[in-house]
């Protein structure tokens, strides 16, 4: 993700310097890439939402899979900054559809501690050396 950032980055960056030559270059491409990484933000967000049942057996029974789709949006909101605030929002919504529901809080506090203990999924990062990363523990932040 970082070299894809780094990517979209020094695309802005000729965006800016040649869209004044709109006869030799489109800036669409770059809107299409976005367009793209929005569409898959939302159905990252989308998939998570579809593991959140309303009996709180069968939330607890698929709280890996919406774990794992957490933690897949963080990578998005820690690798790519283009895409932080629309990422960050999709994460609070399903945080917040969580805490609407009559087992939200229990739930979060389990889901915390299973993101705590690191069992689902790994972020790589060259200063954390894997885990969870404390800008990705926002169920704590959340309930506290």
């Amino acid at each position: 993700l970082k070299k894809l950032s780094n990517a979209l980055a020094a695309r802005e960056a000729i965006n800016k310097s040649f869209s004044a030559y709109s006869n030799i270059y489109s800036v669409r491409a770059v809107r299409e890439i976005y367009r793209s990484m929005d569409a898959e933000i939302e159905e990252l967000a989308s998939k998570a939402r579809s593991f959140l049942k309303p009996r709180e057996e069968e939330a607890l029974n698929c709280m890996a899979d919406f774990a794992l789709q957490l933690i897949f949006l963080g990578h998005i909101l820690d690798g790519m900054p283009a895409f932080k605030e629309f990422t960050k929002m999709k994460i609070n919504l399903l945080l917040k559809h969580c805490v609407d529901q009559p087992w939200g809080f229990t739930y979060l506090f389990k889901l915390g501690m299973v993101l705590e203990q690191g069992k689902i999924g790994r972020l790589q990062s060259e200063t954390h050396g894997g885990g969870v990363m404390p800008e990705d523990e926002r169920v704590g932040k959340v309930i506290v």
